[in-house]
């Protein structure tokens, strides 16, 4: 038991004269050229790869373009067998012009023809309304007989009736006559036309934009189901990476900046980026915002799904007073620093910006004034 005691007395002794020994760490502030980088993960997220699906069923008759092919917009890539949708679009045009020809002749022929009845019927109901006056004076002074009145009457009475009608027929003639009809079928035969036109064009199909051509699942000959995808293409244009970054370093962040990105798969190759998206909201779960990054220069090895490393150059600032952070201690909102003072140290506040994890930029302290660490 007492040599316990004595080897516990011994080993506090050690431990008291290791902590006495240490010496505090010192750093005077000068100014330096200071290159501030964040450093984050990065992924090629844009442009997505593009599936081209059969909009319909049917055998592929030719494939124009080839994997790994770069093609402009508009140009042919696979053609499918047409002869029905080529069918089906010569028979609704020929109703269309059918129809057409229909219109035209009832504007040209059938109005002008009401119209020149309308006018015959309203020459014979004036007639009729004055030989109907005429007999009814001559009623009055009984150079007639009722009968003959009442034969007046009814005459007058029968045109009135088919001058109404006549009228009836070319007042409503564009709206519920054999126009209004035949206006609704060219309606309904265009949108015909146009739907039959539609599904020929979905069996030559062409580059939605200029891309490139990553793969070819279908071969001349072969039948394929609708909604089959029978190419793979990628849009050519410049990649477009996305990564997070701590909220700390929003301040830093704008759009423009420069970055070099190293991809995990070549990691000899670095390729300039710059920033052309930055996310003001932040996520709260991770505490991080997003960014995106366009890489104008266009290496061969840069795939879609790729993972990297970004180290972005938020900020150079030239002989500033900076100083380490392990220098800079914070209670509540105030910084502070330990300074040394011939043979004592001194707490003292400090107006400084910090410059990510690793430096502040200080404002009112001397240059040579030595710091010692906390």
């Amino acid at each position: 038991m007492k040599l316990s005691l004595f080897s516990a007395a011994i080993l506090g002794a050690c431990i008291l004269v290791s902590a006495c020994s240490k010496k505090a760490e010192e750093y005077t502030v000068k100014k330096i050229d200071l290159d501030y980088n964040i450093l984050a993960n990065c992924t090629v997220a844009y442009p997505d790869p593009y599936d081209i699906a059969a909009a319909s069923a049917g055998e592929v008759k030719s494939i124009v373009a080839e994997e790994g092919g770069i093609v402009r917009k508009g140009e042919a890539l696979i053609g499918l067998d047409d002869f029905n949708e080529q069918q089906a679009l010569s028979i609704s045009r020929a109703n269309l012009n059918d129809t057409e020809i229909r219109l035209k002749n009832a504007k040209e022929e059938d109005l002008p023809a009401l119209q020149e009845q309308l006018k015959s019927d309203k020459v014979a109901l004036d007639d009729a309304k004055k030989n109907f006056d005429r007999s009814t004076e001559l009623a009055k002074s009984e150079t007639i007989t009722r009968a003959e009145l009442e034969q007046a009457e009814n005459k007058y009475k029968t045109a009135d009736s088919k001058y109404m009608q006549t009228k009836l027929r070319v007042d409503s003639y564009a709206k519920t006559g054999q126009e209004a009809s035949l206006n609704n079928q060219l309606a309904l035969l265009k949108a015909k036309v146009e739907i039959d036109r539609k599904n020929l064009e979905d069996r030559h199909i062409t580059a939605p934009y200029d891309c490139l051509v990553t793969k070819i699942n279908a071969r001349a000959g072969e039948k394929v189901k609708a909604g089959a995808v029978l190419m793979t293409v990628i849009e050519k244009k410049d990649w477009v990476l996305e990564t997070d970054v701590d909220q700390k370093e929003l301040p830093y962040l704008k759009l423009g900046l420069k970055a070099d990105i190293l991809f995990d798969a070549y990691p000899a190759e670095k390729v300039r980026a710059e920033i052309n998206f930055v996310c003001a909201s932040i996520d709260v779960s991770k505490g991080t915002c997003s960014l995106k990054l366009v890489i104008k220069d266009r290496r061969p090895f840069i795939k879609h799904g790729m993972t990297g490393n970004a180290e972005i150059h938020a900020g150079s600032f030239k002989q500033v007073l900076a100083v380490p952070s392990r220098f800079i201690s914070r209670e509540g909102r105030e910084l502070f620093c330990f300074v040394r003072e011939k043979d004592s140290v001194k707490k003292s506040a400090i107006n400084a910006k910090q410059i990510g994890e690793k430096f502040y930029i200080a404002d009112n302290i001397p240059e040579g004034t030595v710091l010692v660490s906390k």
